[in-house]
C-alpha cells in the first residue's frame, strides 16, 4: 500500500460528499419502499400527499440503514450482506442464473494507522469502498463486513465476468494506491457459506503469498548490507 499517497491537510479529515451514484442508489432505495409506505397511509385511512409519502419511504429507509448499513462507508454491514444476498440467492434460483462471490481484504491497514493515524485510515476504507461499488451493478450486493475486509455477491454473473470484474477492482484500486488480496469464486447456490469460504481462503492465500515475498525481500536486503559492510 502506497502509504504517502493518502494526506490530511492542517491536521483535519477532509469531507466525504457522496457521490453521484451514491445519490442515485439512495433515490431507488426510497422508490422501492414507496409501496410499503403507501400501504401504512391506507391503514390509517388517510391519502399522503407526494411529499409525505417519499418522507415516509425516506424514513423507513434510514431506520434500515442505521441497522443495515456501515456508518463509515455508506455500504451494507455483515446483517445487511446476509439479508440481500438471500433475496439474491431466491432470484438466482429463480432466473436460473449464475453468480461469484468475491472477498476483498486492505493490506497493512494496521501500519497505516498505526504510523498515519486512523484518520488515515478511515479514508483508505472509505476509498476502497467507493472502488467496489462503482465496479459493481445496481443488483450487486456490496458490503463492508468489519474492519478493513469487503464481501461482494456479484449476481448473474459468469466465471468470465467475474475475472473481469477482478481486474477492474485491482486496476482502481492501484490507482488510488490502495493495496487488496482479492478471492473470487462462482457460486454454489446450494451451498453459499462454503463458496464465500473458499473466497476467503483464495484472499488469504494471496495474502500471505505478499508476507512470505515481503519476507523474502527483506532477507536480500539484509544480506547485501551485510556483505557490503564485512568488505568496507
Amino acid at each position: 500500500m502506497a502509504e504517502s499517497s493518502v494526506t490530511l491537510e492542517n491536521d483535519n479529515t477532509p469531507k466525504i460528499h457522496p457521490s453521484k451514484e451514491t445519490i442515485r442508489h439512495l433515490r431507488h432505495q426510497i422508490v422501492e419502499r414507496m409501496p410499503g409506505a403507501r400501504r401504512v397511509f391506507d391503514k390509517s385511512g388517510t391519502t399522503p400527499t407526494p411529499r409525505e409519502l417519499i418522507n415516509s419511504a425516506g424514513e423507513q429507509l434510514r431506520r434500515e440503514m442505521e441497522s443495515d448499513y456501515d456508518v463509515l462507508t455508506g455500504l451494507l454491514n455483515k446483517r445487511g450482506y446476509e439479508k440481500q444476498v438471500r433475496k439474491a440467492v431466491a432470484k438466482a434460483h429463480a432466473e436460473n442464473t449464475s453468480a461469484a462471490v468475491a472477498v476483498v481484504d486492505l493490506d497493512r491497514l494496521k501500519r497505516t494507522n498505526d504510523t498515519l493515524g486512523h484518520d488515515v485510515g478511515d479514508l483508505l476504507i472509505q476509498a476502497a469502498a467507493e472502488v467496489l461499488r462503482k465496479a459493481s451493478r445496481e443488483d450487486d450486493v456490496v458490503a463492508r463486513m468489519g474492519g478493513d475486509e469487503y464481501r461482494v455477491f456479484l449476481t448473474n454473473t459468469t466465471s468470465e465476468l467475474a475475472s473481469a470484474w477482478e481486474q477492474r477492482v485491482r486496476g482502481e484500486l492501484e490507482t488510488r494506491g490502495i493495496s487488496a488480496s482479492i478471492g473470487v469464486y462462482e457460486v454454489d447456490l446450494g451451498n453459499i457459506g462454503q463458496s464465500s469460504k473458499t473466497a476467503d481462503e483464495l484472499m488469504y492465500t494471496e495474502k500471505r503469498r505478499k508476507k512470505h515475498s515481503a519476507g523474502k525481500v527483506f532477507q536480500i536486503l539484509t544480506r547485501a548490507r551485510n556483505i557490503l559492510r564485512r568488505a568496507a
